[in-house]
């Protein structure tokens, strides 16, 4: 089935999305490549925007944006009915291509369930905003703390 092609208000409309994901001291670790001839964006980390290594040693919170990025791509392709194929860590021989996502148009192609709930997801990207208030040093209950590792696939801390 023919495919219609995407114009550069729709490839902006997507990267801002992307890049609309929180990182540690809002560094935006991340920088999003897009070739139009296979219609597929590069997610590289951006190493010269990781947050101090006394902040980040392993480079954990940069990977943890970049992952956050790389979800809301996928959240505004799905939003914008484009079927997206992420590939992790496409090319070993460089650390820092995290993933590449494949953008696919397909009309009236019916939609898989995942896609429908990424979808849903969309309105959320606009309404998330960092606070920079101090945490209150209330005790979370037991039954929230694991209700919310229940969630993440994490155990609850102690």
């Amino acid at each position: 089935m023919p495919t219609r092609a995407l114009d550069d208000t729709a490839l902006t409309g997507l990267v801002a999305d992307a890049t609309a994901a929180p990182s540690m001291h809002n560094a935006q670790p991340w920088q999003f490549r897009y070739t139009r001839h296979n219609r597929t964006f590069a997610l590289r980390a951006d190493f010269e925007h990781a947050t101090p290594e006394a902040d980040d040693p392993t480079t954990r919170a940069l990977h943890v944006s970049c992952g956050a990025a790389l979800l809301n791509l996928r959240v505004s392709a799905a939003h914008h009915g484009l079927d997206a194929l992420t590939t992790l860590l496409p090319e070993p021989s460089d650390p820092a291509v995290l993933a590449t996502v494949g953008l696919d148009v397909r009309p009236g192609a019916r939609r898989e369930p995942a896609d429908e709930a990424l979808a849903a997801l969309h309105p959320a990207i606009r309404d998330r905003h960092t606070s920079r208030c101090p945490f209150d040093e209330q005790v979370i209950p037991e039954d929230v703390r694991a209700q919310l590792a229940g969630t993440t696939g994490c155990a609850p801390v102690r």
